[in-house]
């Protein structure tokens, strides 16, 4: 007996990240979840949709951006970045803390369209006071490790993680809002994604304390105090936790990436581990690329396609908790997917042309 399906997507190229491979194929799906992956599947009276010529993927996350567009002046509404462009999942990277965070899950997750998931700022208002050119964390009593652990754990598989923020523009003492940090994620068993730029802190003790599985943020950025030595080599602090198996990001921003940076540190061995854009909305000119166009560029550099969809699909997973990222196609995971071709052609790629390490209140978060 034919098995009923919902819709079935048909002649694409099933993309598996997490095992790198590229099989040809069709994708059924059922009350929202994956029915079966082969070839030649009976659609019977399923809604069939013919991907013949793309690729079919797990759907993809952008990692880093900001979406409390109700409550932050900059930030962008999630479904503009997210599905309208064929991203399934964003998640917000520390736009509210434990103060503001009830208003941003009523205002703009409850009603995108595009999953949203957030990083909650170890700053209790978020960057509320960014905006206002003052630094998140004028006073430390900001970061209250306490009230964050019990807002993170009040609303489990939404917060996924704990953002801090390492810069000059920050007044608070780096090191301490780090720690502080790191304290409320191992309290609930998340990751901390760390804002590293320019601290004023030694940047070996900085690295030192991040743990296997936090993520450094703006890694590729132009600024003096990079992941990369003159010569082009990783500094020791920076090849050391990423054997530990710290993460490595990209947070594009439009004035926090460097191309030149990220195809030297490809020669260095360091790829991004997650590939992400610090979506926003800038009002000083600069270019943030939506999270596909931020891919090509990466292509174009050279990344493999493999390595390249992993890092907006099953690696994000792996670091926000979801599940099924070692099997992405098994049968009953969720159906979260994207459908891309890859088309040749002339790619845009946004240059950073500040330096990108010293920021003004109005830079990038």
């Amino acid at each position: 007996m034919t098995p009923t399906y919902d819709s079935v997507l048909v002649n694409g190229r099933v993309i598996d990240p997490h095992a790198d491979t590229v099989v040809p194929g069709d994708v059924a799906i059922l009350a929202g979840r994956i029915a079966a992956v082969g070839t030649d599947i009976d659609p019977g009276g399923a809604r069939v949709v013919d991907a013949r010529g793309a690729y079919v993927s797990p759907g993809f996350t952008d990692i880093h951006g900001h979406y409390f567009a109700h409550g932050f002046p900059i930030a962008i509404e999630p479904d503009r970045v997210g599905v309208d462009v064929g991203v399934t999942t964003v998640v917000d990277a520390g736009s509210t803390g434990w103060a503001n965070f009830p208003a941003f899950r009523e205002l703009e997750m409850r009603r995108s369209r595009t999953r949203v998931l957030a990083f909650l700022h170890i700053c209790g208002i978020g960057l509320q006071p960014l905006a206002a050119g003052v630094g998140e964390l004028s006073d430390l009593r900001y970061a209250d490790v306490e009230r964050t652990v019990k807002c993170a754990e009040e609303h489990p598989g939404e917060i996924v993680g704990i953002k801090v923020r390492l810069t000059s523009s920050v007044p608070a003492p780096p090191l301490e809002i780090l720690r502080r940090a790191i304290e409320a994620a191992a309290a609930t068993g998340l990751p901390v994604m760390a804002h590293i730029t320019d601290p004023p802190a030694p940047m070996p003790d900085v690295y030192d304390l991040l743990r296997p599985g936090d993520v450094v943020t703006h890694a590729f950025h132009g600024g003096p105090a990079g992941i990369l030595t003159a010569a082009g080599r990783l500094h020791p602090w920076v090849a050391d936790a990423r054997d530990r198996g710290v993460l490595f990001d990209v947070g594009h921003a439009g004035t926090l990436f460097s191309t030149d940076v990220a195809r030297r540190a490809a020669d260095a061995g360091l790829w991004p581990d997650t590939i992400s854009t610090d979506a926003y909305r800038p009002d000083d000119g600069a270019v943030v690329p939506d999270l596909p166009g931020l891919v090509s560029e990466f292509l174009a550099l050279g990344m493999p396609l493999g390595r390249a969809v992993a890092a907006v699909t099953t690696t994000c997973a792996r670091i926000l908790g979801r599940p099924w990222w070692q099997e992405p196609w098994a049968v009953g995971t969720p159906a979260d997917i994207t459908v891309f071709e890859l088309v040749d052609g002339r790619v845009q790629v946004t240059e950073v042309l500040r330096g990108g390490a010293r920021h003004t209140p109005k830079e990038k978060m």
